[in-house]
């Protein structure tokens, strides 16, 4: 076995011996690549290990207080019945933390799917007057 380097700890140093071991007395051809890039190739063809998968951007923190749209936007959705459509404005605290129309049409079509289902609206951006229009469908 190759010598590992000291960086790792002890436990996946002794893990990797007896791992060794145990495929050496099976008579196996093996890598093993550790985390510290150390390889360990007994026979084995080295191979294009997949790369590591990028990591995903965090989700950037809300502008407005949990629960701000549901509580705005809400009881005007509640109360749409099939066919009619409603317009929603921006309130001024929305306008002054930066909030755009794109985030709270994301936030209506959400709670509209959500208390009538899927496919259930229409939903549009009308920037002539900076507002959301939802159309109940079903």
């Amino acid at each position: 076995m190759n010598e590992t380097s000291q960086s790792l700890p002890l436990a996946i140093h002794k893990t990797v011996e007896q791992a060794t071991r145990l495929l050496d007395a099976c008579k196996a051809r093996y890598i093993i690549v550790l985390s510290d890039g150390t390889t360990i190739n007994k026979g084995g063809e080295l191979i294009q290990l997949a790369p590591d998968k990028p990591t995903r951007a965090k989700k950037a923190p809300s502008l407005m207080p949990y629960g701000t749209y549901r509580n705005v936007y809400g009881p005007a959705i509640k109360r749409m019945v099939v066919g009619d459509v409603e317009a929603f404005f921006l309130t001024p605290e929305m306008v002054q933390a930066g909030v755009g129309l794109t985030t709270v049409l994301g936030s209506i079509s959400s709670m509209a799917s959500s208390e009538w289902g899927n496919n259930a609206h229409k939903i549009f951006t009308n920037k002539g007057n900076n507002s959301i229009e939802l159309l109940r469908t079903a």
